[in-house]
């Protein structure tokens, strides 16, 4: 006698359609995370241009393009149709030890976010920025220490800079960045420059 179609490919099936699930999940994983990121509640910065979060004050010091450089100080030639951004964040801090780490995020115009660390500017001279203040005594290039000045210095406040360059197609039009915490899954915060 013979057996039907669906009886001799059984095992097949049992294991191809989860395969073909995984297949499937892994090419739409890289766009989840940008789904989620314009799916989530942004809160937009107070009067004066900050947000303070984890023990930290975060302001949006300059957004510009960028004319990078290698780690030799030579220029960098950006790959055809891409541009270049950069944003200064300003930190303040009493304690530098306790402030959270942050995903750093370029808005355009449109709504589109873009990450640091894009693969058309890794190997220019770019560093690592995040919200996490680096009080050494000998900082990166992107975490420069420098004393506060008026009142909140006697008390210990450390202001710092963090410098972060994004990847973004020709015609981009940068307008802001949003700052993302793990200690505040539930939000983004939205900078924009001020003046």
């Amino acid at each position: 006698m013979k057996r039907g179609w669906w009886r001799r490919n059984a095992w097949g099936l049992v294991t191809v359609v989860p395969a073909l699930a995984a297949l499937v999940f892994t090419a739409l994983l890289p766009n989840l995370d940008q789904l989620r990121r314009n799916e989530m509640p942004v809160a937009d910065a107070g009067a004066d241009g900050g947000v303070s979060i984890a023990g930290a004050r975060v302001t949006l010091v300059e957004l510009s393009q960028a004319q990078l450089t290698t780690s030799l100080g030579r220029p960098f030639e950006l790959p055809h149709g891409v541009m270049a951004w950069r944003a200064v964040l300003r930190l303040e801090s009493a304690d530098p030890t306790h402030n959270d780490y942050c995903k750093i995020y370029l808005e355009d115009a449109t709504g589109r976010l873009f990450e640091t660390g894009a693969a058309e500017i890794d190997r220019a001279a770019t560093g690592y920025a995040t919200c996490k203040a680096d009080p050494s005594p000998l900082p990166s290039p992107d975490a420069t220490p420098s004393p506060a000045t008026g009142p909140d210095a006697a008390a210990g406040s450390r202001v710092y800079e963090t410098v972060a360059y994004f990847a973004t197609p020709v015609g981009t039009e940068a307008v802001a960045v949003r700052l993302h915490f793990p200690s505040d899954p539930y939000h983004d915060y939205r900078l924009v420059p001020q003046g």
